[in-house]
């Protein structure tokens, strides 16, 4: 498995969006993510729904509560799979 640290991050604050903005806008930001990188995300609670999500797709996640926030570093596994993660998102449905 690739080491997290190793990865260059690009952050994504969504901590001021409202359901289910921040769910779309992770979905968005690794769709584009490019090669080396990771996602790490600024948001107000821990979405745990996304978890779920990025394990069944690939991908593995590294959440740390901070003060008024939680962190989440947001990386792919070597099956880490796009669409599949696009199909999970768009079966979702609207969050409340």
């Amino acid at each position: 498995m690739l080491d997290p640290d190793r990865l260059a991050p690009i952050e994504l604050d969504v901590s001021e969006l409202e359901p289910p903005e921040p769910l779309l806008e992770v979905f968005k930001a690794l769709c584009q993510l490019p090669a080396g990188h990771r996602l790490q995300v600024i948001h107000r609670r821990t979405p745990y729904p996304l978890f779920e999500m990025l394990a069944l797709s690939g991908y593995h996640h590294r959440c740390q509560q901070q003060l008024q926030q939680v962190l989440i570093q947001i990386w792919p596994g070597e099956n880490a799979d796009p669409e599949a993660l696009a199909r999970l998102v768009s079966a979702a449905g609207p969050c409340e």
